[in-house]
């Protein structure tokens, strides 16, 4: 996680509502585009935790990319992750969670399997023509 996240987090107007027992972890507000993400992070039992609610709403990609820049390093992986159902804990309807392990690597696909990174941003007539291409000379 990020070293010096407050000073990030305080950069961009957010606010501690709580630290938690050291100056990396605690409850937080921060302001995104005329709406305030609630934070809280955590670094305990081997991972680093940010989790991020809205009132009335799970978090949008932009959102949840804001706020990992703001709470990990840009070259760092984090994940949000789909566990078993079994698994599912839910405390609040409209929460999503970042995550990293503190020891070892995130494995990552192969960058071919996310897309074709000279193509740049696709709107989605150009996707289904590309993927259209792709599967006429596939087949």
């Amino acid at each position: 996680m990020r070293k010096l996240f407050l000073t990030r987090l305080k950069a961009s107007g957010g606010r501690v509502v709580q630290l938690g027992m050291d100056d990396q972890e605690g409850a937080f507000l921060l302001p995104f585009e005329a709406r305030e993400l609630f934070v809280i992070a955590s670094h305990a039992m081997g991972w680093d935790h940010v989790s991020v609610s809205v009132k009335n709403r799970c978090p949008n990609w932009k959102e949840m990319c804001f706020v990992k820049s703001t709470f990990f390093d840009d070259e760092e992986c984090v994940m949000e992750l789909h566990p078993p159902k079994s698994k599912w804990i839910n405390n609040h309807p409209f929460c999503l969670h970042l995550w990293r392990p503190q020891v070892g690597i995130i494995p990552l696909p192969p960058e071919i399997m996310v897309g074709v990174k000279e193509w740049g941003e696709l709107d989605t007539d150009e996707k289904m023509k590309l993927a259209d291409e792709l599967f006429r000379k596939l087949n």
